[in-house]
């Protein structure tokens, strides 16, 4: 977050090639902590698919524009073929299998491409993700879908990732109910593909024109965001993104319990962190806030925490819970989220 807010300044040519090379790492921690996050949510089943209709075309287009950039820099070409086809499924759980897939299928191949195309068989999309790989050996099949299993990365490079992506995207395909299969030739290539029920295409227009109604075309200016937290550096990068975004922002560290009430007083969203001073936590603070006002304000939780039980507590009590360091771009997002809940139930 303070990088992010770094980057909204104004540096000279030197400094923001630093700025650069700093975010690219928090890219990558973030991108382990996230698969780490996916395998305890997984085993923890605090994952809850929320099946919907969905468009393949749209998903399509959020795979190129994550992925075009690295296969590029990898000197590979990647495909991704048009469809009309729409499916039902979680649309962001498959995304990230997908996105799993392709960026496992670009690692591991150093000449040729990657390539995602579609076969229709009855009621179901079979969608492959096919590359010009390394291959897998036939005695490995099985193994590659376990955790921190990695095959052509003896060194332990974690530039390569942790082995996690395949023991998500098994486990996530599972989950959803959409089966995997794996063919593949050493040196030679691999071929993933998941089965995914079709449905009749439905109206985008109707659906985009719902979000806009709701939201009104207002942005976060004027959101009055009460932040509790009681690490200083947490509750300062939230509080000074917040506030570059237009929001009106009030911070507490919880230790002041007449202090925090009386800031939740007037205020639109509540984002807390889980554990609190005293052995108290957020969720039990949110629900005295809500208590108190005589009203469900929106909050979410973030926390440095990746128990399990954590996890599992947050989907009881349906609280959104992001994962510190927070991504500034998921922040801004859960935000909105939080803003749009508060305004369509006025």
């Amino acid at each position: 977050m303070f990088v992010a807010r770094l980057r909204q300044l104004r540096h000279d040519a030197e400094t923001s090639l630093l700025i650069d090379n700093v975010e690219k790492s928090v890219q990558a921690i973030q991108g382990l902590l996230n698969a780490l996050l996916d395998i305890s949510r997984l085993e923890a089943g605090s994952m809850t698919p929320e099946l919907c209709p969905y468009p393949l075309a749209e998903l399509l287009q959020r795979l190129a524009a994550d992925l075009s950039a690295r296969a590029d820099e990898r000197g590979l070409s990647l495909r991704l073929r048009s469809t009309p086809l729409w499916v039902m499924s979680d649309p962001e759980l498959l995304y990230r299998i997908l996105l799993n897939l392709l960026a496992n299928a670009i690692e591991y191949t150093h000449h040729g491409g990657v390539l995602v195309g579609f076969r229709q068989r009855g009621n179901c999309v079979r969608i492959e993700v096919w590359d010009t790989g390394i291959g897998i050996p036939e005695r490995h099949r099985q193994e590659i879908f376990r955790e921190f299993v990695q095959l052509d990365n003896p060194a332990r490079d974690r530039t390569k990732g942790l082995g996690l992506g395949l023991a998500i995207v098994e486990g996530t395909a599972r989950l959803l109910g959409h089966p995997l299969s794996l063919r593949s030739r050493p040196q030679r290539g691999s071929c993933f593909a998941i089965e995914v029920p079709i449905v009749a295409a439905q109206s985008l227009i109707r659906r985009r024109r719902v979000g806009r109604d709701v939201w009104n075309g207002q942005d976060l200016a004027g959101a009055a965001v009460l932040v509790i937290d009681d690490d200083q550096l947490s509750r300062d990068a939230m509080a000074s993104l917040l506030t570059s975004w237009g929001c009106i922002v009030n911070s507490s560290d919880a230790v002041d319990n007449l202090e925090t009430e009386q800031a939740a007083r007037h205020v639109d969203i509540i984002v807390c962190d889980f554990r609190l001073p005293g052995n108290a936590n957020g969720i039990v603070l949110i629900q005295r806030l809500r208590q108190l006002r005589g009203e469900e304000i929106p909050a979410c939780l973030v926390s440095g925490d990746t128990d399990a039980e954590l996890i599992a507590a947050a989907v009881a009590a349906n609280f959104p819970l992001l994962h510190k360091p927070v991504r500034p771009a998921r922040f801004h997002a859960l935000v909105k989220q939080l803003i749009r809940m508060k305004r369509s139930a006025e």
